[in-house]
């Protein structure tokens, strides 16, 4: 948490498909997402997600 009203988020996961001829093919996800609150809920202001080729980078 940044202060009370922003915070940046970690998404760290990974994604799978099952092809039509049943080979799998997938990935992994890395997302920020930046927050800020208001009132009493929490926005999305800004997302900066990475590819695996950026993320090699």
């Amino acid at each position: 948490m940044i202060s009370e009203k922003e915070t940046i988020v970690l998404v760290h996961g990974g994604i799978g498909y099952v092809r039509n001829d049943f080979t799998e093919s997938g990935g992994e996800i890395s997302i920020k997402l930046f927050l800020e609150r208001e009132e009493d809920r929490w926005n999305i202001v800004k997302t900066d997600e990475y590819t695996l080729a950026e993320y090699k980078e």
